[in-house]
Parts: C-alpha cells; structure tokens; sequence
C-alpha cells in the first residue's frame, strides 16, 4: 500500500489528475477565447482557477460606501427613464 502513496506522490492519479487535466482544456479554451475577443490586459487563468475544491487564498474585495451604492442605483434608475433605440439592420440600395 505504501508504494501506491508514493506514486501518487510523484505521478498523481485519482480525481486531482482528471481535474487537473479538465482544468488545462477549459483554461486554454478561455485563454484562447480571451485572447481573440479581448480581455488581454487581465491575468492568465490557470488550469488550479477550475478545479473547485482546491484551497484557494481568499481575496477580500473592499466594502462598498453608501455614496458608492446610491450611486449606482441612481445610475441604473437614470438607465432606465431612457427611450432605447430600435436597432435594426439597414438595408443596402441596389
């Protein structure tokens, strides 16, 4: 039993593998993706950035004021009092 720990040490079976390796197809899918269609100025997503159970650092995102949240409502209500515009295709002249 112990040489099957120490393998999985060095060559890695079981579901970290297989989520790894469904990680490193979504990730260069994304990145590709992202690369062609925009989004090039954010980091690189990485193959660990799928795989769910894994420990991640957790990162704290700053509480937003009360002048920041009346803010935004307000934007959206102004938003919303707008006509939109109707869009269609033109159509060519022959």
């Amino acid at each position: 039993m112990t040489e099957w720990i120490a393998y999985n040490e060095i060559e890695p079976i079981g579901a970290f593998r297989q989520d790894y390796g469904f990680g490193l197809i979504c990730s260069t899918m994304l990145n590709m993706a992202r690369s062609v269609f925009g989004a090039k100025d954010k980091k690189e997503i990485t193959p660990l950035d799928f795989i769910p159970w894994l420990d991640k650092p957790e990162v704290k995102k700053p509480k937003q004021t009360v002048e920041q949240m009346k803010a935004v409502l307000v934007s959206i209500a102004r938003a919303a009092k707008q006509p939109t515009k109707k869009v269609g295709r033109k159509r060519r002249k022959k």
